[in-house]
């Protein structure tokens, strides 16, 4: 089979997982430590570096589906932090010793949203990742999937550009504002997503964790774990429907503390999957709560697992789909984890 009949072969194991009522219980990702190219920090002034590593990282992926049948799929990787949105808004980046770049917040006021100016998209710093993505493309070939950019919800913005200290205040004292500088963000962010998946195609891999869309948005959210289930409800939730409502699905990473909002996350329409960065204990309730809701992606390392995958898969709620991520330090252990994860599934 051709590399190209492989990876649409691989695409299709992954629509049917995330199908309710298909076959599909489990996919598998074995990321190879031993074989992953240096990840520069993505700094301003490392654009060349980016791409370097990004078309490395794509031509080692490719090479492994010669000999590795996991699920993993070849993807360009447009690397970058968090702060790019808050960036195009105005805000300064700190850039220091090879730490990620992060957002300076410049508000702390309410008073100060309304005069905050949504920047043109095609004004704004990000359209180096317009250019980033459209050499990398050129370089591995038109039909290479993408990785989205680290994708920040609108409230998870609004916090880089407004100090989180005030803004928690402000959510009680002048939550209007508040909603107004999400509406802003939202605004910048869908024009962004609206112009890549026209220039790009809809399918991607998400910016974390890795897997398939064939359409819809991905993002994080974190932001949710200092608030109550009444504040997820009216500052959240309306624009994460939004945004899946305008693009068809949603798949949603949270690394926060974040169960007392899983009744809020069962509102969000369309979610495909979930990804919680949650100690293992709490990830096994999660699987009661979501299972027959959505696929679940927890970041488990099944070497550590006593019991194999064989009594995972034994564990879970019948109905739950899971995407199995696992690391491999050696050729001969990736080729190891593949083969137990086939005997379990």
């Amino acid at each position: 089979m051709q590399i190209r009949e492989m990876i649409e072969a691989r695409k299709k194991k992954y629509l049917e997982l995330y199908k309710k009522d298909g076959n599909r219980k489990g996919l598998l990702i074995v990321e190879p430590t031993w074989d992953v190219p240096h990840c520069p920090t993505p700094y301003k002034n490392a654009e060349e570096a980016l791409v370097t590593f990004a078309y490395e990282k794509y031509s080692r992926a490719a090479e492994r589906m010669s000999w590795l049948d996991d699920d993993s799929l070849p993807f360009i990787d447009i690397h970058t932090g968090t702060e790019i949105f808050a960036a195009a808004m105005g805000a300064k980046v700190y850039e220091n010793n090879d730490e990620m770049p992060f957002a300076l917040p410049f508000m702390h006021d309410p008073s100060e949203v309304a005069a905050l100016k949504v920047p043109k998209l095609e004004d704004s710093s990000l359209m180096r990742l317009f250019e980033r993505a459209s050499k990398l493309k050129s370089m591995c070939g038109k039909d290479a999937l993408l990785r989205l950019p680290d994708i920040q919800s609108p409230m998870d913005i609004a916090c880089l550009l407004f100090d989180k200290t005030d803004l928690f205040c402000a959510l009680l004292t002048d939550p209007d504002a508040i909603k107004e500088l999400c509406d802003k963000t939202a605004e910048l962010l869908t024009a962004f997503l609206d112009t890549w998946f026209a220039e790009f195609g809809k399918e991607f891999m998400a910016h974390y964790p890795d897997y398939y869309m064939d359409y819809g948005i991905t993002l994080s959210e974190d932001e949710i774990g200092a608030v109550s289930p009444e504040m997820f409800s009216e500052f959240f939730l309306p624009h994460l429907n939004m945004l899946s409502q305008r693009y068809g699905k949603i798949g949603i990473h949270c690394c926060a503390n974040s169960k007392h909002q899983w009744n809020g996350f069962l509102q969000i329409e369309n979610l495909t999957l979930l990804n919680l960065g949650q100690p293992l204990e709490i990830q096994k309730e999660s699987f009661k709560v979501f299972s027959n809701h959505c696929a679940l992606m927890p970041m488990w390392d099944g070497r550590d697992n006593a019991g194999s995958f064989k009594k995972w898969r034994g564990e879970l709620p019948s109905d739950c789909r899971m995407i199995y991520y696992s690391e491999a330090q050696t050729k001969d252990e990736a080729l190891r984890i593949c083969d137990a994860f086939k005997e379990a599934f």
